[in-house]
């Protein structure tokens, strides 16, 4: 199956967006709100080790950079740390709930875009109802998943970071400078291991593919033999899962490689500031603030490492549904009628 172009995927997007702009919009702003708000109360915990304990040893800044300017009674710290929280309810439920509005949207748009390019348009009997159905094998979540996590996710996350990075700097610009730099070499070392996980994913899924394919052709055979559909049904099985499982370990690694670096890059962040390193002027509350914020950022830099596999295997599933019904059936007859043992195995 070829390729669908980048601007063919562009224009599509595009067009979706446009036409669901209001709840693309409301995502969009209720993610942000929610990062912001998850940021305030974060940042908020400086202020109140200020106020609870009479620090005197420096005025916590943090908030301050983000125009918040609070007086050091404790009242006036809870009244704010409620209203927040309650915001940050609010928008955190109108997120989440958008986002699945418009997933819904989306692939209820793609499905009748196939439907009706495999049966409105295609003459009587043209595709077979597998043909038809090929595309919807969990496809669709796929789809959904990199729209909200690896298109408008990735929106959310750089402001949220561009935030981050804004504050991180103004409290201590070499433990900033130096998290960035670190971060900078994970992301590499991810995309090498990235790159090894792209034939994989692709096997895995020509494997999962011609398996019904093949099946639903088989099955209508008449006067199918149930000894020798058996031998070849276990032969197939055992190469997918060969090739599931080969997918399985790298993938597995990489998904727990991800945290792992994360909370090394922390620990030595937290060594560096007890050796008294990059925030000599610093107080002790915004020094605690500072932790935060670099514990706060590891979601969002975690799927900001995954950026690329949300974008490949959206990328893979899009295909399928923008592609030629012609297209798509071709490429699966073709893997039929090579050896399925040799595509699981020599694609590894």
């Amino acid at each position: 199956m070829a390729q669908v172009s980048n601007r063919t995927i562009q224009k599509f997007w595009w067009q979706f967006i446009k036409k669901h702009r209001t709840h693309v919009g409301l995502i969009f702003l209720s993610g942000c709100i929610s990062r912001y708000t998850t940021l305030l109360l974060s940042l908020s915990i400086g202020k109140y080790l200020e106020i609870a304990f009479n620090n005197s040893t420096g005025k916590s800044k943090a908030l301050e950079l983000l125009g918040i300017y609070l007086p050091a009674n404790i009242y006036w710290f809870y009244l704010f740390f409620a209203t927040t929280t309650f915001l940050h309810f609010v928008v955190t439920w109108l997120y989440q709930f958008m986002q699945s509005v418009t997933g819904n949207n989306l692939v209820t748009t793609l499905r009748m875009q196939w439907v009706e390019k495999t049966v409105i348009r295609a003459n009587p009997g043209q595709y077979k109802f597998a043909d038809i159905m090929l595309p919807f094998t969990n496809e669709h979540k796929t789809i959904a998943t990199y729209f909200n996590k690896g298109i408008i996710g990735m929106a959310i996350n750089g402001c949220y970071l561009a935030t981050v990075l804004y504050v991180g700097l103004a409290l201590s610009p070499f433990i900033t400078l130096l998290t960035g730099l670190l971060c900078l070499i994970i992301y590499v070392l991810l995309q090498v291991l990235n790159n090894k996980l792209r034939p994989l994913e692709k096997s895995k899924r020509d494997a999962q593919g011609g398996m019904v394919k093949w099946l639903s052709q088989y099955l209508s055979q008449p006067g199918t033999d149930s000894t020798t559909f058996n031998d070849k049904l276990n032969l197939k099985m055992s190469r997918l899962s060969f090739s599931v499982q080969q997918l399985a370990m790298l993938k597995g690694l990489y998904l727990a490689l991800i945290p792992a670096l994360m909370y090394c890059l922390l620990g030595l962040v937290l060594l560096l500031l007890a050796n008294g390193q990059g925030h000599a002027s610093l107080p002790p509350s915004d020094i605690v603030t500072l932790i935060l914020l670099i514990m706060l950022s590891l979601p969002a830099l975690k799927t900001l490492f995954r950026k690329n596999n949300l974008r490949q295997q959206g990328r893979l599933a899009l295909n399928k549904f923008l592609d030629s019904p012609e297209a798509v059936i071709k490429a699966d007859l073709a893997k039929k009628s090579n050896n399925f043992a040799e595509i699981s195995v020599t694609k590894l």
